[in-house]
């Protein structure tokens, strides 16, 4: 394994703990169970990079056609947010379903930390000088997005259930469909 390799993971894992200290600590202030949190954290994380890497290959699909093994060979990279995001998400609100947890209120949680911690894993992508140019500008986006998203999470009470989720991505779709003719 490269050195960079080691830092993008490292990178990747300590802007996961960020964001779930910054939810945790947000869902004590909400009275709400930080073991459920805990919970639903795990189940979350392992879907979601199953899903990052599921859309990482579909995406390199003729790659990966041509050498099937290299599909589970993850130490060499290969993740999509994207993917992360959906199976990830359907995970966390499955577990919040069995729970019988309110789903939209978890998930605004979610959405609120998830574009700080895209911009904090964004510097795995510089400590690999990967897409650097491209790095930075999603870097300004998702902390521009955060923002937003902390204003409405703290100035806009009572918000209806899932707002913060939608806004998220909306807004994380604009912010990649302007940056995908980078790529």
């Amino acid at each position: 394994m490269s050195a960079s390799f080691n830092v993008y993971g490292l990178i990747i894992a300590l802007s996961i703990l960020i964001c779930g200290l910054t939810v945790e600590y947000l869902a004590k202030r909400e009275s709400r169970e930080t073991d459920i949190f805990w919970g639903a954290m795990f189940w979350t994380i392992l879907f979601g990079v199953i899903g990052a890497r599921i859309y990482h290959v579909i995406d390199l699909w003729e790659y990966y056609r041509q050498f099937p093994l290299q599909v589970f060979s993850v130490w060499n990279g290969g993740l999509g947010i994207i993917g992360g995001i959906i199976l990830g998400g359907a995970a966390l609100s499955t577990y919040l379903f069995v729970k019988k947890q309110n789903i939209l209120e978890w998930l605004d949680l979610a959405a609120l930390t998830a574009p700080m911690g895209q911009a904090l894993g964004r510097w795995g992508n510089v400590a690999n000088q990967e897409l650097l140019s491209l790095a930075y500008y999603e870097m300004v986006f998702d902390w521009v997005l955060f923002g937003v998203l902390l204003i409405i999470y703290s100035f806009l009470n009572p918000r209806p259930k899932g707002f913060i989720l939608f806004t998220y991505l909306i807004g994380y779709t604009i912010v990649r469909i302007v940056l995908q003719p980078m790529r």
